[in-house]
């Protein structure tokens, strides 16, 4: 696909609503409210991808 972008970001409590829905529909598990304060907390270790600014 000609033009399009491949970025990543830093997991930040703007965002991490996101990578909690993304987390709902994509694995077939459940991931408790820690997993995501844990992951705020690793800073620059948890990323998120985007596409076209959609991740």
């Amino acid at each position: 696909m000609k033009g399009s972008r491949i970025e990543s970001g830093d997991v930040t409590p703007h965002n991490i609503k996101q990578l909690k829905r993304l987390n709902q529909v994509i694995f077939p598990v459940s991931y408790n409210d820690k997993f995501y304060k844990d992951v705020l907390e690793v800073g620059e270790l948890a990323k998120l991808a985007y596409f076209n600014d959609i991740a």
